[in-house]
């Protein structure tokens, strides 16, 4: 019987049968533990969401003057504010969601998915700052390793999120070019007047707006 502490655990082993697959070029078995990864990294991140509920309800019960335990106070608890983390996990599993409804289907897990062509792709997620010099920027990152496909998927500040699938390929010495620190390659956007860039810092600003919702790379 696993318990809830075991899931790190569990999620590593279900990591190293996901890399299994790929050197073996098996996309069967890559797909089954590619899903059995996600469902893992979602009981992981509803143990986390409880354990927060749980302190919020007992800081509350030992806090407030008048305490109403009927059913319905147990069951609505309030709004916690999601880490970026779980954020960007939720928004790219979304993301990847929207795609399958597309007729395109991505295996894999976290920041790092395939095609059924077999290309590795990347996905990254920020969300816009709303500070005065932040507007109209993204700050995204990704594991520094052999990619086919960047995704970087930029939501503003109205909630839009807005994706750009580059092949990695068509980016030519840009790629190289990019800044890279802690074992990730950056990735700085920005948006001036609805088309977007991506900023080298070797040299100009790469108009990359031709790239916004180009799916069929991936397929």
């Amino acid at each position: 019987m696993c318990s809830i502490q075991e899931l790190p655990d569990v999620k590593a082993k279900i990591l190293e049968k996901v890399k299994l697959s790929v050197q073996d070029a098996d996309i069967s078995a890559l797909s089954n533990w590619s899903k059995a990864a996600e469902q893992c990294e979602k009981f992981i991140q509803e143990s986390s969401d409880l354990t927060s509920r749980v302190k919020n309800f007992m800081d509350t019960l030992w806090h407030a003057r008048d305490i109403d335990l009927t059913e319905q106070s147990l069951i609505s608890t309030p709004k916690i504010k999601m880490s970026p983390k779980l954020e960007g996990s939720k928004a790219r599993r979304g993301w990847v969601s929207m795609l399958s409804s597309k007729g395109i289907l991505l295996n894999g897990h976290n920041k790092r998915y395939y095609t059924k062509s077999g290309q590795s792709v990347g996905i990254a997620f920020a969300n816009e700052i709303d500070r005065p010099n932040l507007i109209d920027k993204w700050f995204l990152g990704l594991k520094d390793e052999p990619t086919d496909v960047v995704v970087l998927l930029c939501r503003d500040l109205e909630g839009n999120l807005n994706d750009v699938i580059l092949p990695v390929a068509e980016l030519n010495s840009t790629w190289k070019t990019l800044s890279r620190s802690g074992g990730q390659v950056k990735f700085n956007v920005r948006s001036r007047q609805g088309e977007y860039f991506l900023l080298d810092p070797n040299g100009e600003a790469l108009n990359i707006s031709k790239y916004r919702g180009k799916y069929q790379v991936l397929k």
